[in-house]
């Protein structure tokens, strides 16, 4: 069964947020890549929708952005600048960064009930408050190589670890 959603849109490239204010199926507050936890990025829309799309704005940030998620009328985004990796929350309806935080070589950013979670390359977790950007824990998972993107869903947080003979 739908409910009434909005859908968001944003295009990593240039972190375009596009709205479509139409029912949507898929929760739009996943905070997982590509919508939704199978990462397909299918979106079934219980009323069709006409182009053309309205962009609402653009926010130019200062190196190669991950994947962005959403959540409480924010964006996450974490961007791999020349001097590290930022993680940015960005207001839905009009771009304005909200707050940024570096951190440690991340990946993207994943969103579950009023946290940011992002993985770094070397398996440090990092929890973040999605509304004011403190930094709620962190752990740091032994030596292995980390994979992202992660998943998250009720309090947990799910990510892919390798190592070399494993």
């Amino acid at each position: 069964v739908c409910s009434m959603k909005i859908a968001r849109f944003a295009v990593p490239a240039i972190a375009a947020l596009f709205i479509l204010e139409q029912p949507a199926c898929a929760d739009p507050d996943t905070g997982n890549f590509q919508i939704n936890a199978a990462h397909d990025g299918q979106i079934r829309f219980s009323k069709s929708f006409e182009a053309p799309l309205e962009q609402r704005w653009t926010r130019k940030l200062p190196g190669l952005p991950s994947y962005p998620v959403s959540g409480e009328g924010m964006v996450f985004v974490s961007v791999d600048t020349d001097a590290g990796v930022e993680l940015y929350a960005l207001h839905a309806k009009t771009g304005r960064v909200a707050w940024q935080a570096s951190v440690q070589n991340g990946g993207a950013p994943m969103y579950d009930a009023g946290r940011v979670f992002i993985v770094s390359f070397s398996g440090l977790v990092q929890a973040f408050d999605a509304q004011t950007g403190a930094l709620l824990w962190a752990k740091q998972q032994d030596s292995s190589n980390y994979d992202n993107p992660g998943v998250v869903g009720d309090g947990n947080v799910y990510f892919v670890a390798s190592r070399s003979g494993a």
